[in-house]
């Protein structure tokens, strides 16, 4: 018995299983990663056009399994009449010819529903690069097929609107030259080229005192406005003609002016004209909307749905394609702020009760948690007997309107707080100095210059939204009328930021140091200095200090008036601390110390 070629055999089948078991695994692995590819359908045929293999995707997008399909011809899933003409064969052909073939159309499912699919076929090659069958991968662009031929729909809808107004539509840009203008005025204005115009101010189309009325309208539409007027224009072929304008704003993504749209018709022959500009103004209305505008309902109160368009339903939270196909009011009201219901269902009340339209503010929650505010109108329409069919209309966001009005009213609220303060810090300054104050005109001196040194502080406070000051500011603006020079009085310290309390708390204790120094200390004479300087530590301590020296003598004092209870009691309960006035050899100190909130400087 041969040994060695007994061995040499058995590993040869050794291999050979090898072999098989990893081709196995390598088409195991392939049907896996063709199987996961759920949204394709991929499809191979052998050259007779006959279905060899069918992914999951497949059975997903056209209906038949594998096991009903191997076999069967590929031509089952064409529409018939792409059947009938030869179109599966002609993809084979094509492929035969080119390599592979791409192309787009309906295909027929299981139960015979349609279906939009992109499509690719190429050829199948074994090892040796023999052309064996051949590949198809489906995937179902119904909806794309839909919202394009939708799109296409929309826009020729509104260019055959623009083309039966009677309207003259002109876009223009910020400068007010001429960047558009709609084929129904072009008409109206006999223009026989469009581009022999395009760029042209628009004022300059208009005569004598219409071009400052065009010019002022044009101003009034960027402010945000709606600048209209009536003046007189000739046509291209120089016939004149009255008309009556409307100037609007076009805003862009940012909420500012992009670009101006300009209504103008012709009201210079009969009074039917002005019936026809108010039917066609509301046609316009309802055709273009605000620049603000989120989308378009319509009720049918037949069906009792709701119609809406893509923007709508997104801001109300509604699956598009469900508010396309129409849903129940109840699926737009169920993200309503509760709120503001009980007016909506008023307003709702009142238009089926008899009212010509409807108007409703509210809020809708986002998907977030905020909240958007709306403003819809919209009119109700009834069948010859009066019945209600129909109920229509459009939303716009005005969330930005409603923000800048309730920031009026914080701002307006935090006025009235602070006024409030202030006039009681006046009535309190004014009273205690009378009490204080030797004579009259003391006092009238005194009380001047306390409301002045108040006066500063709360210049520096409006700056920064009445919140807060920059202790330099404070500081610098309170020494300011007293400073001779920038010599007598040295400042120093770290920058911090005060309350608006203890920034008009620490200006008046200043300007009683200031009058003090002016009238006995040091800076009644040319030699006297002052220092006042503050530090913060790491954890908010504060300590503010003014020192005196070269000045006269110092008698301490024998009464405390206003100024000394102001600076010893009132001002460091602003700090949260306390404080001491000392009567030194040097001259006059004083000593604040208490805590702040620590600030990058």
């Amino acid at each position: 018995m041969d040994v060695s070629k007994s061995s040499g055999d058995g590993q040869s089948v050794k291999a050979l299983k090898q072999a098989l078991r990893e081709a196995q695994a390598r088409e195991a692995l392939h049907r896996q990663i063709v199987d996961s590819a759920i949204d394709f359908a991929i499809i191979t045929f052998d050259l007779d056009g006959l279905v060899t293999s069918w992914n999951i995707g497949a059975e997903r997008i056209l209906g038949w399994t594998e096991e009903e399909m191997r076999g069967k011809p590929a031509r089952l899933f064409f529409i018939p009449e792409d059947a009938d003409e030869g179109v599966p064969e002609r993809e084979m052909r094509t492929a035969r010819q080119a390599g592979r073939g791409a192309d787009e159309r309906w295909h027929q499912r299981k139960d015979e529903s349609r279906f939009f699919a992109s499509g690719e076929i190429m050829l199948l090659r074994d090892a040796d690069e023999r052309h064996v069958g051949y590949l198809k991968i489906l995937r179902d662009r119904t909806k794309q097929r839909l919202d394009a031929e939708r799109q296409r729909a929309d826009a020729e809808f509104m260019r055959s609107v623009l083309a039966a107004s009677d309207d003259c539509i002109k876009v223009l840009d910020l400068d007010a030259n001429l960047t558009f203008m709609s084929e129904g005025g072009q008409r109206v204005m006999e223009v026989s080229d469009f581009n022999a115009i395009v760029g042209c101010p628009w004022p300059d189309f208009w005569q004598n005192e219409g071009n400052a009325a065009a010019k002022a309208a044009l101003e009034t539409a960027r402010a945000g406005g709606v600048g209209r007027f009536q003046g007189i224009a000739d046509t291209m072929k120089g016939n004149t003609r009255t008309w009556d304008v409307q100037v609007t704003a076009i805003p862009g993504p940012d909420g500012k002016p992009e670009k101006l749209l300009s209504v103008s018709r012709d009201v210079s022959q009969t009074r039917e004209a002005q019936t026809l500009l108010a039917r066609s103004q509301a046609r316009l209305n309802l055709a273009l909307g605000a620049a603000g505008m989120i989308g378009t309902w319509e009720w049918d109160l037949e069906t009792d749905l709701v119609h809406a368009d893509e923007h709508f339903a997104r801001i109300y939270r509604v699956d598009p394609a469900r508010a396309a196909e129409g849903a129940p009011l109840a699926d737009y009201t169920r993200n309503f702020h509760p709120d503001d219901m009980p007016a909506f269902e008023v307003e709702l009340a009142r238009l089926f009760d008899g009212a010509s339209d409807f108007s409703s503010e509210y809020r809708v929650f986002q998907d977030d948690g905020s909240v958007r505010w709306l403003l819809a109108r919209g009119k109700l329409v009834r069948d010859a007997a009066g019945k209600p069919i129909r109920f229509s209309g459009a939303a716009v966001d005005i969330t930005d309107r409603k923000r800048t009005e309730e920031q009026r009213d914080e701002l307006a609220q935090e006025v009235a707080h602070r006024m409030k303060n202030t006039l009681a810090m006046v009535q309190a300054i004014v009273s205690q100095t009378l009490r204080s104050a030797p004579t009259l005109p003391d006092a009238a001196q005194a009380i001047g210059g306390r409301l002045g040194a108040l006066s500063l502080a709360q210049d520096i406070l409006f700056r920064t939204s009445w919140e807060e000051a920059e202790i330099h500011d404070v500081v610098e603006g309170a020494l300011r009328p007293h400073r001779p020079d920038d010599e007598q009085i040295r400042v120093s310290g770290p920058s911090l930021t005060l309350t608006a309390q203890q920034a008009l708390g620490l200006s008046l204790a200043l300007h009683e140091l200031c009058t003090n120094a002016v009238k006995y200390g040091a800076m009644s004479t040319p030699q006297g200095r002052v220092d006042v300087s503050w530090t913060l530590s790491p954890e908010g301590a504060f300590a503010f200090d003014w020192s005196e020296s070269g000045g006269p003598s110092v008698i301490p004092r024998t009464r405390s008036g206003f100024g000394s209870r102001l600076m010893e009691r009132i001002v460091p309960s602003y700090f949260s601390g306390e404080s001491a006035i000392g009567f030194e050899a040097t001259g006059l100190h004083y000593h604040l110390q208490g805590a702040i909130k620590p600030t990058a400087g």
